[in-house]
């Protein structure tokens, strides 16, 4: 659903109907450099991290992404 929305004199929006069916009640608001964004909030714990990954981790390559794992298992496991 597309559609306009403005703010209120407080500065509070009211989320249509159709969209909190379709993305629930809970949303984020994300500031993008192109302006922001409301997206939905998951459950659980992973689940934000797959809607939102942090710049370190768009940048990352395969390489480094299955290298991160081993390199904490050494870390941790150092000194004993």
């Amino acid at each position: 659903m597309d559609g306009e929305v403005r703010t209120d004199e407080q500065g509070g929006v009211t989320i249509p109907k159709e969209v909190c069916d379709q993305d629930g009640e809970r949303l984020r608001l994300v500031e993008l450099d192109s302006g922001s964004k409301l997206v939905p909030i998951l459950d659980g714990p992973l689940a934000e991290l797959r809607v939102a990954p942090s710049d370190e981790l768009c940048e990352a390559s395969l390489a480094d992404l299955e290298e991160a794992p081993r390199d904490e298992a050494r870390g941790q496991t150092t000194g004993l």
